[in-house]
């Protein structure tokens, strides 16, 4: 008896943690398509370059600094 309930724990937990991965979604803040909204506080003796190269799918946002 004690074997079984120790299964059906064990089972509970596993078809919670499925569920809870099937319905987790992916959620990305920024492409790196453009560089549209991305602002820079430079600090002093600072050079900072930014532009758009390809990528390997799209575009990629290039930082040279200095």
């Amino acid at each position: 008896m004690k074997r079984l309930f120790k299964k059906k724990n064990v089972l509970s937990i596993l078809l919670l943690l499925t569920t809870t991965i099937l319905s987790a979604q992916i959620r990305s803040l920024d492409e790196f398509e453009n560089k549209d909204g991305w602002t820079f506080i430079r600090s002093d003796g600072v050079n900072l370059n930014l532009s758009i190269e390809k990528g390997l799918t799209g575009n990629a946002i290039r930082f040279d600094y200095d």
